[in-house]
């Protein structure tokens, strides 16, 4: 079969005879002469080239001649290539072989190349400079496989030789332990030295009475003890006859060396026990060389890393492939993985056989962006098991390179991910379902929330006109019965609002957003106005109202609003369920010997009501709950009241405790263990009466903004005879018109209005130049919100708002809304005056139409070249008012700020205002 090469060949035609002798010596084996003769006339410069016809001819010269390279053609008669190949790697080893072929079927090449053993197979017609360099490579290959093979025949030569003479005589062992070059040392079975020759002291630096004190593992670098007595131990244990090991000591001084240690268990006449003998050569030099060697071998590092991947007994699938993505090697793992055989496999491309139709395109997208990087990638894909089945494979993957970079193949590594992939699906459904329930769940928490806020606000708005009113009213009358049935509504009011808050605060108290608010409690005080609360209905009852408090009590540290509402609950719930006896409330403190400003404090409701039966005593605390029997149309309730009781004690640091028997009634005791002395304390209430008594707001003007009528006359009455002016607005909106038209001292703005709400107008206010400083405060009925209203606002009230609060919180800013008067313009006189008249005449005559266009038409390019001629004119005139507002514009305008817009061109009318005062004002000194 003819090879269809060109006879005119590239490489010159001289050689010599003595040339002949140093060329690596070739065989080239086909039956046609035509193919023999052109080989050796192409490549007889290189090589030394012998020819045979057959494949008796080829063994004979095999005999003869040291053949490092075999080449055969594939298809010869009689005894095939395939099958002369394959003798030859039976009876030479070493040498290479490679296979010449011109078949299509490339599975029946791959089986070819498998039987012989062959290094490479190249395709007729070949290029001529191409198959050198596939010889070349094969001589290095060859060459390579030698100098491994003689090495290891020396070394094995090398060990038998110790071997024999270690073990000839004790004579002759003491002669070489002594005077060996190698270092030789006997440790007992604690690393314990017990005989060493010179060598291993000169190797250490130690002397050998220094060595009798130390042990080997002593002498051992820091990171290979671990390793070292883990052999060392197998070696004792008898688990292992002998081992070899590189591994690092330390020298005197702290430098390390690297050593290659060869142990085995003796018995030694020393202790008359099986001691440990050890021969270590210093390797430090052939370690170095190995680094240097590292840095130079790429395709020793190739092979290596290849060796990393192939592990026999790893659960992952291992594979190589060619270029042609055909497998060349196939470990267990894969088998079990994919269900076919070693056999199966070899020379089976792997997009065919292994991945699903439906992944193959993105396989092969894969691929070729895996070869364009050449680095290691992984891709998840649908794989066909042997039985038909698809799984889900985990791949990494990797090019295999020559040491020329040239790409010559892959590897592989597959982990079937079927079974986790499944489970991940259900737990993502299940998280789904989860993540829908708390979805719904939040949703339906965020719809109650709403309607508590909306239930709070709409209750708590009629209560500010209720109780603000008659504060007003209890100005009026001099009475002292109508004052007392005023008392009595206020009293009234504030526990209506304290109940109305019970639903929130368990909501607060649930999701952990309720806080605490400590401040200093007249403790006297608080129980009088419990006691005025209750009498009336108590005496309606026709009970007995006890009180057995001790005289003096302190004042204390706690949140008042919270204790007030806990004991609200719990007499309310005694008048409740009393129809006859007495209601007794006590209060005793002791002090705490540990703290001397702290004591304990004991406050009791004992009642001769109903009682509750003892397996009912805890579930009574829980939210909802009643008594089993309870009469619920007697005596109503949500049962709300001692679950937020109880909690509201926990958090304040106290508890409480119950003692009840059905029938005889029941005693409720409020117990906090430590409470805080507050003795240099004055009331709060005398504290407000002492400053707001006769407040003097003349010349101050206040913006009151609120849509509901009653709150504003409310707040109209709190100041009416303080000479404040006050203005009013019903929503956001036209607050801010009466604020730039107006510019008051101070405004109380309602959060929830028609319009524009609280919050959006303040956003306005703040955003204004000429309004930004003035204080505003703000006035709800919400009991959310308390971080962004501190955060936001100058000052807050929460509905309903008492006039003591209300004066106090109008002192607190009133000082901070009175502007310093502004300098329009620096360093003006009278010979510069004229370009402030210049400059009035501008904005006057001509910006004035670019503004009214501006405002009108409100297209953001315009208002964008509008605030530019703003810079430039307050740049020119030296007048900061005009850049300010300029800047404004310039930065709303680019945030596409329509809301803002409007109110800040408002602005321009007032600086030309400002400009002709400023002028008039001149004109006139």
């Amino acid at each position: 079969m003819s090879w269809g090469v060109c006879l005119v060949s590239l490489f010159p035609l001289m050689e010599t005879k003595n040339m002949d002798q140093e060329k690596p010596k070739i065989l080239y084996v086909d039956d046609e002469p035509l193919n023999l003769s052109s080989f050796k006339y192409l490549y007889k410069r290189y090589y030394n080239i012998y020819l045979a016809d057959s494949a008796m001819e080829g063994f004979k010269i095999l005999e003869k001649e040291n053949i490092k390279v075999v080449i055969a053609d594939q298809r010869m008669p009689e005894v095939t290539g395939i099958e002369f190949l394959e003798k030859v790697a039976s009876i030479y080893p070493h040498t290479i072989k490679i296979m010449l072929t011109g078949y299509s079927n490339s599975e029946e090449t791959i089986l070819a190349i498998n039987r012989g053993e062959v290094y490479r197979y190249v395709t007729k017609p070949f290029n001529e400079l191409d198959f050198k360099i596939t010889i070349d490579k094969a001589l290095e290959v060859y060459e390579l496989k030698m100098k491994n093979h003689k090495l290891l025949e020396a070394l094995e030569e090398k060990v038998k030789e110790r071997t024999r003479e270690l073990f000839d005589s004790e004579e002759r062992y003491r002669a070489i332990f002594s005077n060996a070059t190698a270092s030789i040392v006997l440790v007992d079975k604690r690393g314990n030295f017990l005989q060493m020759n010179s060598a291993w002291a000169k190797m250490t630096g130690y002397n050998p009475e220094e060595l009798k004190k130390l042990t080997i593992f002593d002498l051992t670098y820091e990171d290979d003890i671990k390793i070292f007595k883990r052999y060392f131990n197998l070696l004792i244990s008898k688990q292992i006859e002998s081992f070899q090991l590189e591994k690092r000591y330390l020298k005197k001084g702290g430098i390390f060396f690297w050593a290659e240690i060869s142990t085995s268990l003796i018995f030694s006449s020393i202790n008359n026990q099986e001691n440990i003998l050890a021969i270590i050569h210093d390797i430090t030099e052939r370690k170095k060389a190995e680094e240097t060697l590292n840095e130079n071998g790429k395709e020793l590092r190739q092979l290596n890393q290849k060796l990393l991947f192939y592990f026999q007994e790893t659960p992952l699938a291992y594979m190589e492939l060619n270029i042609n993505l055909q497998i060349i090697n196939w470990n267990p793992a894969a088998e079990k993985i994919f269900g076919y055989n070693k056999g199966e496999m070899l020379g089976k491309n792997i997009s065919q056989k292994l991945i699903s139709e439906h992944f193959r395109l993105q396989f092969d997208n894969y691929i070729t962006n895996l070869i364009l990087d050449k680095e290691a990638k992984n891709f998840v894909a649908a794989n066909t098991r042997k039985d038909g089945k698809e799984i889900i494979c985990d791949w990494y993957n990797t090019t295999l390179v020559n040491e020329e970079g040239v790409l010559i193949g892959f590897a592989c590594l597959a982990l079937d991910i079927t079974e986790r992939i499944r489970a991940e699906k259900e737990i993502i459904s299940t998280n789904r379902a989860l993540r829908e329930a708390k979805e719904e769940a939040e949703k339906a928490n965020k719809i109650k929330s709403e309607f508590l806020a909306n239930m709070s606000h709409e209750i708590r708005t009629p209560m500010n006109a209720i109780i603000g009113f008659t504060e007003l009213l209890d100005n009026m009358i001099t009475d002292d019965v109508q004052k007392q049935y005023l008392s009595s509504i206020v009293s009234s009011s504030k526990t209506l609002l304290t109940l109305i808050n019970d639903i929130l605060d368990l909501s607060k108290v649930e999701a952990g957003k309720l806080k605490l608010n400590y401040g200093v409690v007249n403790l006297q005080q608080l129980l009088e106005e419990l006691k005025s609360v209750f009498s009336k209905s108590i005496y309606e009852k026709g009970l007995e109202f006890q009180f057995n408090i001790e005289p003096n009590l302190p004042h204390i540290l706690l949140d008042e609003i919270r204790l007030r509402q806990i004991l609200i609950n719990l007499i309310g719930n005694s008048v409740k369920f009393t129809s006859s006896g007495f209601i007794k409330l006590s209060v005793r403190t002791q002090k705490n010997p540990l703290q001397k400003n702290s004591l304990e404090l004991y406050i009791s409701i004992q009642d001769t009501g109903t009682g509750i039966p003892k397996e009912e005593q805890e579930m009574i605390f829980e939210a909802f709950s009643q008594r089993k029997e309870q009469n619920q149309a007697k005596y109503g309730g949500t049962g709300l009241g001692l679950t937020i009781s109880s909690r509201l004690a926990k958090m304040m640091g106290g508890k409480i405790l119950l003692e009840s028997n059905l029938n005889l009634g029941s005693t409720f005791t409020v117990f906090f263990q430590e409470i805080q002395v507050e003795e240099s304390y004055q009331t709060q209430y005398a504290s407000k009466q002492k400053d707001y008594i006769k407040p003097n707001f003349k010349g101050i003007s206040l913006l009151m903004v609120d849509d509901i009528e009653s709150n504003k006359e409310v707040l109209r009455g709190y100041l009416r005879g303080t000479e404040i002016e006050i203005f009013e607005a019903s929503n956001g909106k036209e607050a801010i018109e009466i604020a730039i038209s107006k510019h008051p001292n101070l405004i109380v703005l309602d959060i929830r209005m028609p319009v524009m709400n609280g919050y959006e107008a303040l956003k306005i206010l703040k955003a204004k130049e000429d309004l930004k400083n003035i204080p505003v405060i703000a006035l709800t009925a919400s009991v959310a919100d308390d971080e962004r209203l501190k955060k936001e606002f100058d000052g807050y009230l929460r509905k309903p708002v008492n006039r003591t609060d209300f004066i106090l919180e109008i002192q607190k800013h009133i000082q901070k809304s009175t502007p310093a008067k502004e300098s329009l313009f620096e360093n003006v006189n009278s010979e510069n005056i004229s370009n402030v008249i210049e400059l009035y005449t501008i904005l006057t005559n001509k910006l004035i139409k670019d503004w009214n266009n501006c405002k009108e038409k409100l297209i953001f390019s315009d208002i964008e070249s509008f605030s530019l001629k703003l810079k430039d004119l307050g740049s020119k005139y030296t007048f900061h008012t005009l850049i300010s507002l300029g800047d404004k514009l310039e930065k709303q305008t680019k945030m596409f700020d329509i809301v803002s817009l409007p109110y800040t061109l408002e602005e321009f009318p007032l600086v030309i205002e400002k400009i002709k005062r400023f002028i008039d004002e001149f004109s006139q000194l």
